[in-house]
This record gives C-alpha cells, sequence and structure tokens, in this order.
C-alpha cells in the first residue's frame, strides 16, 4: 500500500484542520457537560434544561439545508472560521457572565441559539472540506483519524475534562475553556492556506440551490435509498441511546454513574479501534456493500447489548456497537467525498446530516415514549431489529453501484431521471 495513503498528516493544510477540529471536538464535550450543569444550577428546573437543550438541536435542523447551499456557495474555511469566532465569543461572554454572578437562563438560551445555527453551517463545511484537503488516495484514512479525533474528544477527552474542570473550578472555567478550543480551531483554520477559489453561482436563490441538491440525491439511487437507510437506522436504534442507556443501565443492570461510564467509554474505544483499523487497511473494493455489514454488525450488537444478563457483557456489546457503526460512517464519509462533485458537496452532506444525526430530538423523544411503554430492554432491541432491516436496502438494485468518480471540472447532473422513493 502506497505510503501517502496511510499518511494524512503529511498533508499541511489537513494536519492543521485535524488538529484544530481535535480542539474543537474536545470542547463540545466540555460543553455538553457545563451546560446542563449551569442550567440546573441556575433554575433546577428539568423544564428549563429540556428548552435549553431544544435550542441547541432545533436550529441546526431548520437552517441545516440552508447552511449547506452557502456552503457550496462561499469559501468553506471562511465559513468554518467566522463560525469558530462567533461561538468562541459567544461561550467566552457567558464564561465571564459566569464568573461575575451575571448570568440568567436567557443568556444561556442565547448561547444555544448561537450554537445551534452555528453548527448548520459548521457541519456541512467541516465534512465538504475534506476532499479540499487530501487527494483521492487519502479520504479513507483521513476520514479515519478525524473520527478517531470525534471518538476520543466526544467520549474520553472533553466529557472527562469537562467533569473535572466543573467539579474543581466551576462551569464559568468550563465554558473558558471551551471558548479556548474555539479559538484554537480558528486559529488552526487560519493557517489552511491555498484552496481552490469557489465558483460563484449566477442567477441562482438560495431556495433554488437546495432544490438543486435535492434533485441530485434523488437522481442517484445509490445516494438516495443509502441516506434514507441510514437514516433509519440512526433514528430508531442510535439516537435513542442517549436515552434509554442511562434507564438499561439504571433499572436492568441496578448500576449507576460507574456503569454508565463504563459503557461510555467501551463506545468510545471501540470507535477508536475502528479508526486505527481503517486507517491501516486499504479501501475495500465494495465499500458500500462492506459499509452496510459493519453497520448491520453495530446493530445486532445494539440487541446483544440489551439482550445482556451482565453488565460487563454490555459493555463488551457497546465496543462492538460503536465500532462497527465507525466503521461504517468512515465508509460512507468517503464515498460521499469522492463521488459528489465538490460543487455539490455541502448540499449533500447537509441533506445527509439532516436525516441522520440532526434528527435527535425526534429520536430521543421516540426512544423516551418506547421505553415508557415497552421498556429499555425491549426499546433496544426493537430498534436493533429495525436499523438490521434497514440494511436490506443493500439488496435493491444498483443501490450498491456508486457513481463513477469524477472528472476534475466535470459539471454535476442534476436533470437525471428522479429515482422513484417506494
Amino acid at each position: 500500500m502506497p505510503e501517502q495513503s496511510t499518511s494524512p498528516l503529511r498533508e499541511r493544510n489537513f494536519a492543521w484542520f485535524w488538529t484544530g477540529q481535535s480542539a474543537s471536538i474536545a470542547g463540545d464535550g466540555i460543553f455538553r457537560i457545563a451546560l446542563p450543569l449551569e442550567v440546573l444550577r441556575l433554575t433546577g428546573k428539568p423544564f428549563d434544561l429540556a428548552l435549553v437543550l431544544a435550542v441547541t438541536q432545533i436550529p441546526t435542523i431548520l437552517f441545516l439545508l440552508i447552511g449547506g447551499a452557502l456552503v457550496d456557495r462561499l469559501s468553506r474555511r471562511a465559513i468554518m472560521l467566522v463560525s469558530d469566532v462567533v461561538n468562541g465569543a459567544a461561550t467566552l461572554t457567558v464564561a465571564v457572565l459566569i464568573a461575575t454572578g451575571q448570568v440568567h437562563l436567557w443568556h444561556l438560551l442565547l448561547l444555544a441559539l448561537v450554537s445551534g445555527i452555528a453548527t448548520a453551517v459548521y457541519l456541512p463545511a467541516s465534512s465538504a472540506i475534506v476532499p479540499d484537503l487530501l487527494p483521492t488516495s487519502m479520504l479513507t484514512a483521513g476520514n479515519s483519524m478525524l473520527s478517531l479525533s470525534n471518538s476520543l474528544g466526544q467520549f474520553l477527552i472533553g466529557p472527562l475534562a469537562g467533569g473535572v474542570l466543573v467539579a474543581l473550578a466551576g462551569t464559568g472555567w468550563a465554558f473558558g475553556v471551551d471558548a479556548a478550543t474555539f479559538l484554537v480551531s480558528a486559529g488552526c483554520l487560519a493557517m489552511v492556506r491555498g484552496l481552490a477559489a469557489v465558483v460563484p453561482v449566477e442567477n441562482s436563490s438560495m431556495l433554488d440551490e437546495v432544490k438543486v441538491g435535492l434533485r441530485y440525491s434523488m437522481s442517484r439511487r445509490w445516494l438516495w435509498w443509502n441516506m434514507l437507510a441510514v437514516g433509519l437506522a440512526n433514528l430508531v436504534a442510535y439516537l435513542p441511546l442517549f436515552v434509554v442507556l442511562p434507564l438499561l443501565v439504571k433499572d436492568v443492570f441496578k448500576s449507576g454513574s460507574v456503569g454508565l461510564g463504563m459503557i461510555y467509554a467501551a463506545s468510545g474505544l471501540g470507535g477508536v479501534l475502528a479508526s486505527i483499523y481503517v486507517k491501516r487497511r486499504p479501501q475495500p473494493h465494495r465499500t458500500l456493500a462492506v459499509m452496510w455489514a459493519a453497520m448491520t454488525a453495530g446493530s445486532l450488537a445494539v440487541c446483544l447489548l440489551a439482550a445482556s444478563p451482565k453488565l460487563w457483557l454490555a459493555v463488551i456489546f457497546s465496543a462492538v456497537m460503536w465500532g462497527g457503526v465507525t466503521y461504517g460512517n468512515i465508509l460512507w464519509f468517503t464515498v460521499l467525498q469522492e463521488r459528489v462533485p465538490t460543487e455539490l458537496m455541502g448540499r449533500i452532506m447537509s441533506l445527509d446530516l439532516l436525516l441522520s444525526v440532526a434528527m435527535g430530538p425526534v429520536g430521543f423523544m421516540l426512544g423516551g415514549f418506547s421505553a415508557d411503554w415497552f421498556g429499555a430492554r425491549a426499546t433496544l432491541i426493537g430498534g436493533g431489529l429495525i436499523a438490521m432491516a434497514s440494511g436490506l436496502v443493500a439488496f435493491v438494485p444498483r443501490v450498491l453501484e456508486p457513481d463513477p468518480l469524477p472528472a476534475s471540472g466535470s459539471e454535476p447532473e442534476v436533470a437525471a431521471e428522479v429515482t422513484p422513493l417506494i
């Protein structure tokens, strides 16, 4: 295997981008600990906490497709840099307000709103910019590096640092460190140079550009059906985990924060190992088939986790679960970055994110209602089985056959015949 294909950090621009992303993801982990604790410290009301968390999610859902269109219209690097600066300034302001004893609930709601809107443009930009930073031969390795920092930052470094900071110094310091990570990310992005200029879009409204992205996605059977199937698996199996796992640990395994922490840590470890494995292996020839094999294995692990008679078995299956999902996600993002024309990358990435990650509030409510009616075990087993069934999309004709690699400078064909949805 060529040396360059396993060494994305040798590419200067990607190395700066990855460093900034790693800092920002760790900061996100701190934020997820500090924000709910500060809300509860201020008011102690569960409704206020739910309101703040909803405000962080809803703007992302509403503006994600528009954010994708902006990503294809403006410089992706500039969008991410501005997003980091705005987020950093807002978070630092809240940190100062907490330190001076002047913070109120509306300040946290405003911070959540700023964060949600900024995320709507940052997420598609951070995925769409990767092919601008790396040659095609390095995309799989580059995505594995990004997945590695995501697993470490989300599940280990960020939450651990956030918990320690709040315990030792208070939420104000936690928000302050989070603000610093945004500024580190912005500084790293400022060091990214020499990217191709964005081709301006003429005589086209933002709504028209969103429609072009939708038509393109629906006209590619491999793209549309896979996005729908991955979104369904996330909705019924993986998003409800955030609500149902604490109930499973508490009510079924009769454990507390230590047991839940073990499951989360094992999930992070599974993601880390999958990322390292992908980085060291060549991209499989039938990438989408292997992607669905990995995701189906992850969905089976959700069922086995829920059915485990002992906590230690659930810990093992949580590592298998997140390892399979991480491996599948790396391959999926690589295919998107390879096969989608660069001028449509932001819109396609935003649509993919909307159908999967951004459906968080729906998945959370689905998990909560289902756990209330059927219990934690049945909810996760049912969700895992539906997620496994979503892998049957692999048997739909041509779903595993992505478009050929686009030639340099080629124009996207957006007027192709639309594939029926049913």
